[in-house]
């Protein structure tokens, strides 16, 4: 009886999760979003609600969301099939295309292909395209910045602050590199080979990109990234020419209300005046008071904006100059009148970069620019001159700080985790910081008294 028992048990036990994979549900995800589950409530509410973070991550970074004209799209997750493939094939029982992705969720990250068809789909659906119709090639850095954006949010998902952090084009800042974005910069490379310099770089524009654009929509009525995708649509522009003329003419417009001097814009094409305000712009994004310029990168930036050119009296040659020069020299050389207002705004710009230490010194560097020819132009040039130096002593104080701190992290050891968990004492010990190596030694001391 009792083996009898079992071997029906075993039966039972069997038959029943070919019974839960026969019955599948139909699970909304947002508005025009489902996902077809098998019954498993505990997978189904995990992969739920993964889908669910994707569709939320989406509509914060592009403000793309479902309206009346948005189509029905819905993912089918399919058991069995391969890691990393995604296809899009119809579906009679639905009656509607439908995405087929493989039940392993938790591996998407691995394979961007799948982040870009899946959010591209979420876009075109939105949009009022058909699932099946893929976004345009020029489009495709939206896509995948917004896949490499939930990835890293799936990272980090402790994060508190909004702010932008993309240490690759940080790293290329800092070191002398110009931040270009337009549609070539975003276009991406041939072949996706995911955690490769080339590519991490690359989404990594697209991210900067997707926040620049949510920056500059002035009007909360208006989507840049939507009316890009509508010019793609129409085919009647180039991507170049569809690129500039959202992002460029937007890039403009946003950094002209920054008080940009006329003298900075007229001389450069609207082409060139709109890919060097997006620069601009990004920079701004790039580094902020959460995250702000390295001590030694500002401190030649700083060093470049104090320095500036005006022609000899022969007209000749180019003569070099610092601002503490400035309040004699716009008494003496005409062209030089028009060097305050630049440097006030040049300053203002690396103050957006800067540490919030040098905040209030920058501020009263350009005050004091602003005060050339209003006060007795010799006694002024002694207060500018004093406030350079006393914010390249703040800068050099701050590079030890910060040499300190990359010393720590370079260890990468919490502290006094050798000394609480040394298992072999033949081995030689971690090196710990002076001061903690001392106040053990110290409170050892104090203990064999």
């Amino acid at each position: 009886m009792l083996e009898k028992f079992r071997s029906l048990f075993l039966i039972l036990s069997t038959a029943l999760p070919l019974l839960c994979a026969a019955e599948s549900s139909l699970m909304e995800v947002a508005d025009n979003f489902s996902i077809q589950l098998q019954s498993d409530s505990e997978h189904s509410a995990q992969v739920l609600d993964f889908f669910r973070r994707i569709e939320r991550n989406l509509r914060v970074t592009t403000r793309i969301v479902s309206n009346a004209s948005s189509r029905p799209m819905t993912v089918v997750v399919t058991a069995g099939q391969p890691a990393g493939s995604c296809r899009i094939t119809y579906s009679r029982k639905l009656r509607s295309y439908v995405l087929q992705l493989p039940s392993d969720c938790k591996k998407y990250q691995n394979f961007p292909q799948i982040g870009r068809i899946l959010t591209g789909a979420l876009i075109q659906t939105r949009l009022g395209n058909p699932l099946q119709e893929p976004l345009p090639e020029g489009a495709y850095w939206i896509a995948d910045g917004v896949w490499a954006s939930f990835v890293r949010q799936e990272h980090t998902p402790d994060q508190i602050l909004r702010f932008t952090w993309l240490e690759g084009l940080r790293n290329l800042v800092e070191n002398g590199f110009s931040l270009k974005l337009n549609a070539q910069m975003l276009t991406p490379p041939a072949k996706i080979r995911n955690g490769s310099a080339e590519w991490e770089l690359y989404t990594q524009r697209a991210q900067l990109m997707l926040e620049l654009a949510r920056q500059m929509n002035v009007n909360r009525q208006l989507n840049l990234l939507k009316d890009y995708c509508f010019l793609l649509f129409g085919k009647k522009l180039s991507t170049q020419e569809s690129f500039g003329r959202i992002f460029y003419t937007a890039a403009r417009t946003k950094y002209a209300s920054y008080g940009v001097p006329q003298s900075m814009m007229t001389a450069a094409s609207e082409t060139e005046a709109g890919e060097k305000a997006l620069a601009k712009l990004a920079e701004r994004q790039l580094f902020s008071p959460y995250a702000p310029m390295s001590p030694t990168a500002f401190s030649k930036r700083f060093k470049e904006v104090c320095q500036f050119k005006y022609k000899h009296a022969s007209g000749k040659f180019d003569l070099t100059a610092v601002l503490s020069d400035l309040p004699e020299l716009v008494e003496k050389v005409g062209e030089c009148n028009a060097v305050p207002p630049v440097k006030i705004f040049e300053l203002n710009e690396l103050s957006a970069l800067s540490p919030m230490q040098l905040k209030p010194d920058i501020f009263a560097l350009t005050q004091l620019l602003a005060n050339i020819g209003n006060e007795h132009p010799r006694r002024l040039s002694q207060k500018i001159k004093y406030n350079m130096n006393l914010i390249d002593q703040k800068l050099e104080k701050l590079k030890k700080v910060d040499a300190v701190l990359a010393a720590y992290e370079k260890a990468g050891l919490p502290l006094l985790y050798e000394e609480r968990y040394n298992l072999q004492s033949n081995m030689p010990h971690a090196p710990l910081p002076e001061k903690t190596a001392r106040f053990i030694q110290d409170a050892e001391f104090s203990a064999s008294r």
